[in-house]
């Protein structure tokens, strides 16, 4: 029996997925930002000429920055998992998608198989790149296409916006 999930529910999941790897690709990609950031922090400390405050701060200096990427990187794929994973989503399925992440993305890509959804081609970032992030073995090819006209667009829903 092949895999169906609606249209509203491919929207659901579009705009979900969409912020969550919008949020992921930030931690990603932002590294340098939250570098200088950081940097100028110890600055501002230094500035200031106190000695204290530079003990306080120093054992932050060198993790500061992957803590931040890391984690936050970490946390929008438990996110997402947790979200893929829940019964309400569970029950888009017209067949039970089993309890993994695992089979959870790859019944998501068969349903779209079988009701001829696409979302954006895989990049470095975006929705296909992030399925990818929870779980490495997922193949997307066959419902990737160009960001223009798709049922699951990155130019959409990966976005710093809340889509109505």
């Amino acid at each position: 029996m092949a895999q169906h999930i609606s249209d509203p529910n491919y929207i659901l999941i579009g705009k979900v997925l969409g912020k969550l790897a919008y949020i992921y690709d930030q931690a990603n990609t932002n590294q340098a930002a939250v570098t200088v950031t950081n940097t100028h922090l110890y600055q501002q400390v230094a500035d200031q000429d106190v000695w204290e405050l530079d003990g306080i701060f120093a054992g932050y200096t060198t993790n500061i920055n992957t803590t931040i990427n890391t984690n936050l990187m970490t946390l929008a794929k438990t996110m997402a998992t947790s979200y893929l994973l829940s019964a309400t989503v569970k029950a888009y399925f017209s067949v039970n998608p089993g309890v993994t992440i695992q089979t959870v993305t790859a019944a998501l890509i068969a349903g779209m198989v079988a009701d001829t959804k696409k979302l954006t081609t895989i990049s470095s970032t975006g929705i296909a790149n992030f399925l990818h992030q929870l779980n490495s073995a997922l193949v997307t090819t066959a419902v990737e296409a160009a960001d223009t006209g798709l049922d699951i667009q990155d130019s959409i829903y990966c976005v710093d916006a809340v889509v109505v």
